[in-house]
């Protein structure tokens, strides 16, 4: 029977801009993502981590992604004992819990909070570091601020302390050209989130970098049928909780136009930048 601890963190000094995990992001997002692509990634994922006995998922949401790449890995033959999950979402925690619970881990831990109020207190408290930490697409959020502007520092902070919590670090984001950045009304996060800066920071630190494409195909001509489409898929887009006005939907239903390939899908061209010592 796994040990499970849920620490609530009631000194959060931040919480996220929008609870996606609240709002149901697993069936009104996930569904449109390519699912031969996507399970090419989880099985390039899990092959990574198939040899790790503790793991750490920072920012991991609803835990639907950690779900699916554990049982890949345990198809593999991983034998994972720990698990860390970190998330500020309590909606997230929860559902991410009653995921994990189907595995049969020695200890599982979940923090509500971020990697900027949990981090340290990681540290301070294990005396080794995890086999494999994963990080999917939350560096975006290390350097975001709620009005707009970036903290390059507290960003590249955030990065640094990844290293620090995992011997093997995958951490998945975006580069410059991918067509996510084609329908957005600007970068939501920032030219630090590119996975070309990522690699550039821990190559400049001394770490072995590699960097594996795993690029996935995202439905979107449907927002060219349906406004509820159009306004969940604006609002996915560009990271709000704000709802779009008329012209903001025409534009980006315009950039649908511009940037889909003729079976309707973008391609946004996700990459794991993996780094060790």
């Amino acid at each position: 029977m796994a040990k499970y601890r849920h620490m609530e963190n009631t000194q959060m000094t931040k919480k996220p801009a929008f609870d996606w995990w609240q709002n149901n992001v697993t069936n009104e997002i996930y569904l449109n993502t390519h699912r031969e692509d996507w399970w090419k990634a989880c099985d390039i994922v899990g092959d990574l981590i198939k040899h790790a006995k503790s793991f750490i998922d920072v920012g991991g949401g609803d835990g639907h992604t950690l779900w699916q790449i554990l049982s890949v890995a345990q198809g593999k033959g991983a034998d994972i004992q720990e698990v860390t999950f970190v998330e500020p979402s309590a909606s997230g925690l929860e559902q991410a819990a009653r995921r994990l619970k189907q595995f049969q881990f020695k200890n599982v831990e979940l923090l509500e909070g971020t990697l900027e109020t949990e981090g340290e207190k990681l540290l301070e408290a294990r005396k080794h570091q995890h086999d494999v930490l994963y990080a999917g697409h939350v560096n975006y959020y290390f350097g975001k601020e709620a009005h707009g502007r970036v903290d390059r520092d507290r960003y590249e902070k955030m990065l640094a302390m990844l290293p620090k919590l995992g011997k093997t670090v995958i951490i998945m984001t975006t580069p410059e050209d991918s067509d996510y950045y084609k329908l957005v009304e600007k970068n939501p996060f920032s030219a630090l989130a590119y996975s070309e800066y990522v690699v550039d920071f821990f190559k400049n630190r001394g770490y072995s970098v590699k960097l594996v494409d795993t690029p996935i195909r995202f439905y979107v001509s449907h927002a060219l049928r349906s406004e509820h489409e159009a306004i969940v898929l604006w609002r996915f887009f560009n990271d709000t909780q704000k709802m779009p006005d008329y012209t903001q939907i025409e534009d980006f239903r315009t950039k649908v136009r511009n940037a889909m390939d003729e079976t309707g899908h973008v391609n946004i061209k996700d990459q794991l930048v993996v780094v060790s010592e």
